[in-house]
């Protein structure tokens, strides 16, 4: 999988991006209502820019550069995983795993 766009519309939603990766990966979330969990690898560097609506954004294992949230992998993997969300209301909680 090289993208992935997810339309959350209302209620609670998880994404889990652990697991092996052949090529980098785009993804676009267009939030809604709700609480969003984005689950992503840890040895993979990720980039995470939210578009923030109503809510909060738990990244507590990110370092926050600008306007994106960045995890710096373990170098293990040169592939990179890109984020965009597009917050409404409710809840973003970045977790890595």
């Amino acid at each position: 999988m090289r993208s992935l766009r997810v339309d959350m519309g209302v209620g609670d939603l998880t994404i889990d991006l652990t697991g092996p990766r052949r090529h980098d990966l785009d993804v676009d979330v267009d939030g809604g209502v709700g609480a969003a969990t984005l689950i992503l690898p840890r040895k993979i560097e990720a980039r995470v820019r939210v578009d923030k609506g109503i809510g909060s954004v738990d990244a507590r294992e990110f370092v926050r550069r600008g306007d994106y949230y960045v995890s710096s992998g373990s170098g293990e993997s040169d592939k990179k995983i890109s984020v965009t969300i597009s917050a409404g209301i409710g809840s973003i909680d970045l977790r890595l795993r």
